[in-house]
């Protein structure tokens, strides 16, 4: 055990979700606000990068969602470039909604988490799965949802997945600025 530190995970922020074919204008309202996040905060920022392969169409998520998206080594795939390149960030791709790697890995760690802090695309499917990830792995720390630095599906859909993440004991912050 070395001390405590606070994560900021921000979960997909990648052209395809932003500008590209599942991007939306609330998605790209956003990154404004997760770039102001991301340069003041004070503890370690990670990003997940949703991750496919050329055999999409051929994956259970193709068939339930047949529009190609975010295939490893494509311009799509990509965090949006406001975005890159911040002090000591790391980037973990993931196959499905949920990093698991990643919370194993903080479950794991030599460090305590004083808050695990969450923003990113898309509410209601990637953004909630990890958010309850990290409730799992850490069942005994502060976790914290910046709605106004999510968006999700639709604007009803990123309000629903809200909602499901405080009945599971996250705080929810900032939704007065949707």
């Amino acid at each position: 055990y070395i001390g405590m530190v606070n994560y900021l995970i921000v979960v997909d922020m990648q052209n395809d979700f932003i500008n590209g074919p599942l991007g939306t204008l609330e998605a790209e309202r956003i990154v404004p606000k997760v770039k102001e996040k991301i340069i003041g905060f004070d503890g370690r920022v990670m990003f997940t990068r949703d991750t496919h392969s050329e055999n999409y169409f051929d994956t259970l998520e193709g068939k339930f969602l047949p529009i190609e998206h975010c295939i490893k080594g494509t311009f799509g795939h990509e965090i949006v470039q406001p975005l890159l390149g911040w002090r000591g960030s790391s980037v973990y791709n993931k196959e499905t909604f949920g990093c698991d790697a990643l919370f194993t890995y903080l479950d794991a760690s030599i460090f305590e988490y004083e808050e695990v802090h969450f923003c990113g695309v898309c509410t209601d499917i990637c953004v909630v799965t990890n958010v309850l990830l990290a409730r799992t792995a850490l069942p005994n720390t502060r976790i914290i949802v910046h709605a106004d630095m999510c968006s999700g599906t639709t604007p009803e859909k990123h309000k629903m997945a809200l909602e499901v993440m405080k009945s599971c004991q996250i705080e929810v912050v900032g939704e007065g600025d949707d």
